[in-house]
């Protein structure tokens, strides 16, 4: 069952009925208690405006039946809408005496209704109308009890009328049939506890009744209302007054309701089944119907429903934007309003927020507590090394990105360079390990630091540097590749070139010149790993005018890092061979 109701529906509504897509009630008058407005609602009741303010007698039930509604009251009063409840019309009752207060009214087609109540003897009273409740007469016989009667409901399989209320001398229940809504004769009622009064009573329009009264008295029939049978009370029940029962042919289940919002179903598929489920919340429930969708919509006095909200959603990772908590709700629907550290925003950032998750917009009040999480979100970092490259002085930019959008910071693990933020500065030749690192931040982890190798192979550049002082290198006079350090007279570049230190007279390692095998042999010695030189050898027989022409220039061997090399010319070619090796940079 679904449990639902307008915002109005605080204003004590003694009675509502619904026709077609319209819910329309009798609530109290705001300003008279004595008096009573007629409130209509097209919105399924969330809510209701007056079409009549203060009627001539206080109304205490109303029926519709198509467009058509009857609304009944004290002093045999009835008023008639034939427009769904928009318009209405005070009619004059039939009875003689004059009967006193109608409780209920119930009809059998658009065209025959009967109200039933009480005389002002006293006495059982009932009413049918022919014409769609135009005109009213008087029961034409019914049971002569000291008594008020309740309720009425029609039972179209069993074509046959029931009424229900209290015999006011015995204090019990008083239950009556009629086929026709004009005579009526006493039902059957088997109580073994004894009854007490009957308040209200439903058809499943296929001969089972279920009646309900006061200390949860249940009875039920199955043959449309000649005898009653009472049930079983579930034990919390026993005090409580049931006063509204309704039929749903969706649920294919009778629900009541009373006091403290007690609430209990009935199914009527074999021996009637009873089971109690209390609804949360305080209020006593004055009335019930089933609306257009098979729901029991609730009608009371300070009705306050309370239901339960259960949290969700309250774990998140950090991605920039809002985490908000999600809520499911008994019964389902309602709107839940989130609250995170007592702000109505919801986060962003990593963290821990205490929530509370409030119903809002209805009549059900609950609330939830718990405790959103936002997880600091993983990054991973996309760094390209620099490649492998010769010595230079000039400064290297390093690059390197993170998936968090934050700084990229570097350092040297190992090998000849320093770095400055993202730029890194050449020391020496060798293998250098540099490094890339994001140490995060409130909403991002550590990331997992990317090293990147190259290789700076050494060059005259890196020679230089390891070989000079500042202040010399400083001096191209002194370490540029054209300059003559010692007495040897060898530049910077020929010594760079042929593996001999600057700052020392060469005294070994100088080239050689032989005669083999009828040539001129030239013969020098260089160092495997450099590789930003040439070397020519040229021949001349008169120290003018240098040539290759003739000269083969091969690799000998190459032994611990030094290769041997030598140039060949035909001693035939000239009698006198002056050679020169040429380096170039």
């Amino acid at each position: 069952m679904s449990v639902a109701r307008g915002s109005v529906v605080q204003g004590n509504f003694n009675a509502l009925t619904r026709s077609g897509t319209a819910f329309v009630g009798i609530a109290v008058n705001a300003t008279d208690a004595t008096k009573t407005d007629i409130k209509r609602s097209t919105d399924s009741g969330a809510t209701f405006t007056n079409v009549v303010t203060a009627t001539a007698f206080p109304l205490r039930n109303l029926s519709a039946s198509s467009s058509t509604i009857i609304a009944v009251g004290d002093s045999g009063f009835i008023s008639r809408s034939t427009n769904a409840g928009l318009n209405w019309t005070d009619l004059s009752t039939a009875e003689a005496p004059p009967v006193g207060p109608l409780k209920d009214v119930a009809s059998s087609s658009a065209t025959f209704w009967v109200t039933v109540g009480q005389t002002n003897a006293g006495k059982l009273a009932a009413e049918w109308s022919s014409d769609g409740g135009a005109t009213w007469s008087a029961a034409t016989s019914i049971p002569n009890v000291s008594g008020t009667l309740r309720a009425v409901t029609y039972d179209a399989t069993k074509a046959r009328w029931c009424a229900v209320g209290t015999d006011l001398t015995l204090t019990t229940a008083v239950v009556i049939t009629s086929t026709d809504g004009q005579a009526w004769t006493p039902a059957t009622i088997t109580a073994p506890n004894g009854t007490t009064a009957l308040n209200d009573v439903a058809s499943d329009a296929s001969g089972h009744l279920l009646a309900v009264g006061d200390n949860g008295l249940i009875l039920s029939s199955s043959d449309g209302g000649l005898n009653f049978t009472a049930q079983t009370i579930p034990g919390d029940l026993v005090t409580e007054n049931l006063t509204s029962v309704v039929y749903s042919s969706t649920s294919g289940t009778f629900t009541a309701g009373g006091q403290d919002l007690v609430q209990i179903t009935a199914t009527t598929s074999g021996a009637p089944t009873v089971s109690q489920a209390p609804v949360p919340g305080g209020g006593d429930i004055n009335t019930l119907i089933v609306d257009g969708s098979g729901q029991v919509v609730v009608s009371g006095t300070d009705i306050n429903l309370t239901a339960t909200v259960t949290l969700g959603s309250l774990t998140a990772t950090y991605d920039g934007t809002p985490k908000s908590a999600t809520a499911t709700t008994n019964p389902t629907g309602l709107t839940v309003a989130f609250t995170y550290d007592g702000s109505s925003t919801a986060p962003t950032n990593a963290g821990s927020y205490a929530v509370v998750g409030t119903i809002t917009g209805s009549s059900y009040t609950g609330s939830a507590n718990g405790t959103l999480v936002i997880a600091k979100a993983n990054q991973t970092i996309s760094f390209t090394g620099p490649a492998d490259q010769g010595f230079t002085s000039s400064a290297i930019t390093l690059s390197a990105t993170a998936t968090s959008n934050l700084a990229v910071s570097f350092s040297i693990v190992s090998g000849p360079a320093t770095v400055n933020g993202s730029t890194l500065t050449l020391t020496g030749a060798g293998t250098v390990v540099v490094q890339a690192a994001q140490a995060g931040n409130s909403n991002y982890n550590a990331a997992t630091s990317i090293n990147q190798t190259f290789v700076v192979a050494a060059n005259f550049e890196s020679w230089r540097l390891a070989n000079f002082t500042a202040p010399e290198l400083a001096d191209a006079n002194v370490s540029g590749p054209n300059a003559v350090f010692g007495a040897d007279g060898l530049s910077n570049l020929v010594k760079y070139a042929l593996g001999l230190a600057p700052k020392t007279d060469a005294a070994a390692g100088l080239p050689q010149v032989a005669v083999a095998n009828g040539e001129w042999v030239f013969t020098y010695t260089r160092p495997t790993s450099i590789t930003d030189v040439t070397y020519a050898v040229e021949v001349s027989t008169n120290l003018s005018a240098w040539s290759t022409t003739g000269v083969t220039h091969e690799l000998v061997s190459s032994v611990g890092g030094v290769d041997t090399w030598r140039a060949r010319y035909a001693v035939s070619s000239a009698s006198t061979a002056f050679f020169r090796l040429v380096v170039t940079h």
